[in-house]
């Protein structure tokens, strides 16, 4: 798995951060910032539900 995040859509809501605080850290000035993006297979689930949290569909997941 492969995550991606488009800066250029990103709202900084934080939502990612909330869903998987493992791979998205929110920094102090509403800069997200992904922790790992290749995740490991115990990660996967997370991962998805942070893309699908997300209001501006800003995080990718490419599936190997």
């Amino acid at each position: 798995m492969k995550v991606t995040l488009d800066t250029d859509l990103c709202e900084a809501h934080g939502l990612c951060e909330a869903s998987a605080p493992e791979l998205f850290q929110l920094g102090d000035e509403d800069i997200v910032t992904i922790l790992d993006d290749n995740p490991a297979p115990e990660h996967h689930d997370a991962a998805r539900r942070a893309a699908g949290s997300c209001p501006r569909m800003a995080i990718q997941i490419a599936e190997d």
